[in-house]
């Protein structure tokens, strides 16, 4: 029987530094990167380390959480405000949408002038497609990923601390890993990565607890369907993760899973 493996996609984009910020140089092409995914994992760095240094020359997780923000914030505020005549002319005619629309637009506008992402703004259900079409990076959903030193890898530390604080008022995920203890754990075998996780006080990898949080963030379960040629795994939201007609084939189940969206961190 083959076995089929299925995983939603992870692209690594490093981050623009304060001084590539409104969209100059790399920062139009990260922006453009950002686009194309479906949520944004954001990894920080909350560990001191002389040896490591950083761009900017302190460990400031907030400021640098602040410092995309900021390249995102921009560009959505430059989308928002040249869409605003348009919508305007025809709102004083007869077109319900685009009165809608201008109205979403104007509150996303209003919190992003005050310095606060569009994925705050407060909708109604019927709302969010309507939302979702504007395209705005801020309105993404947010994974904060707290990059700490292997002693603090089990409980945190005062810097990660703040981000889950951040991540708390915002609504978003935050998951605490380190990096160095994930980068060993790939290179140990299997059968004494236990022993080494216990060492530090981790029942798991942080990797498997990153996936946990982004597939939560994305509201994606793995759904699973068996044949007597293949068994695979699909990557779904709960909502189609159903047999179809309440059946046991998995040919129909598989019919029914078909198209799937390319769910992109």
């Amino acid at each position: 029987m083959q076995i089929v493996a299925d995983a939603a996609d992870l692209r690594r984009h490093r981050g623009p530094g304060a001084r590539r910020l409104q969209g100059r140089g790399l920062g139009n092409q990260f922006l453009g990167n950002i686009r194309e995914v479906d949520a944004v994992a954001h990894v920080v760095r909350c560990f001191e380390d002389s040896d490591v240094t950083h761009v900017e020359g302190r460990i400031e997780p907030i400021a640098d959480i602040e410092t995309v923000e900021t390249e995102l914030m921009l560009a959505d505020l430059d989308s928002l405000e040249r869409r605003v005549d348009a919508l305007e002319k025809k709102a004083r005619g007869a077109d319900k949408e685009s009165k809608e629309t201008l109205d979403l637009v104007n509150r996303a506008l209003a919190l992003i002038r005050d310095g606060k992402p569009a994925r705050l703004v407060e909708r109604k259900p019927e709302e969010e497609r309507t939302f979702r079409m504007l395209g705005l990076l801020t309105a993404k959903p947010v994974l904060y990923v707290c990059n700490v030193d292997e002693s603090a890898a089990a409980t945190g530390n005062a810097q990660s601390r703040q981000v889950e604080e951040r991540a708390r008022q915002e609504g978003a995920a935050c998951v605490v890993i380190s990096a160095k203890i994930e980068s060993e754990i790939a290179v140990l075998p299997p059968e004494e990565r236990a022993d080494y996780l216990a060492a530090m006080g981790l029942s798991e990898p942080g990797l498997d607890r990153l996936i946990r949080a982004g597939y939560g963030l994305l509201d994606l379960v793995t759904f699973f369907t068996a044949g007597p040629k293949e068994s695979r795994a699909w990557t779904v939201t709960p909502r189609r993760a159903r047999p179809a007609g309440g059946g046991r084939d998995p040919h129909r189940l598989r019919a029914r899973l078909h198209p799937r969206r390319d769910d992109r961190l």
